[in-house]
């Protein structure tokens, strides 16, 4: 019983001192301008942010917590990812005319996932949704805009009837 304890109680020490290492390692990177346009020039490649990750030894958790508290970061970051999309397109483009067609099948799922990178992370180009502004108005805001167009106009010779019927005098703005 004692020996488990004490594995446990070494394994627990291991772990948060692994766990500061990391996030100490992380701390530099974080702040190192150098690692930041390596990381955002190897993500523009065609890379994949999962991928990158993994090879920094960059917790998830820690990356988007970063990115998310620095606008102008998460900025780069889309931008490099857009990148990507556009390098993805190219390269489908560019391995259709290079295709061996002895495995007709891989050249397809070559392309197919090559343009799936190119949709998702490039969609406003290469998305299969498209995107339509609509400006909708209703009658009451047709009305209320032509009531405060004619509020603004001066309007001569205007008669105010009391609730008696009664006229009053000539009412001049």
């Amino acid at each position: 019983m004692d020996k488990t304890k004490k594995e446990k109680e070494r394994y627990e020490e291991w772990k948060n001192k692994r766990k500061k290492q990391g996030n100490e390692r992380w701390v530099k990177l974080r702040d190192d301008p150098d690692f930041w346009e390596q990381f955002l020039e190897q993500l523009a490649d065609r890379g994949r942010l999962k991928a990158h990750l993994m090879l920094w030894e960059i917790p998830y958790g820690a990356y988007y917590r970063w990115i998310n508290q620095n606008p102008e970061r998460k900025a780069d970051v889309a931008g490099a990812l857009e990148a990507a999309g556009h390098s993805y397109a190219e390269a489908a483009a560019d391995d259709i005319d290079q295709f061996d067609m002895k495995d007709p099948r891989f050249a397809r799922l070559r392309l197919e996932q090559q343009r799936w990178f190119a949709s998702k992370y490039a969609p406003e180009t290469y998305g299969d949704r498209q995107r339509i502004e609509v400006e909708h108005s209703t009658k009451q805001q047709d009305h209320l805009a032509a009531l405060k167009e004619l509020s603004r106009r001066k309007l001569p010779n205007i008669k105010v009837i009391n609730h008696h019927g009664d006229q009053d005098d000539n009412y001049e703005d």
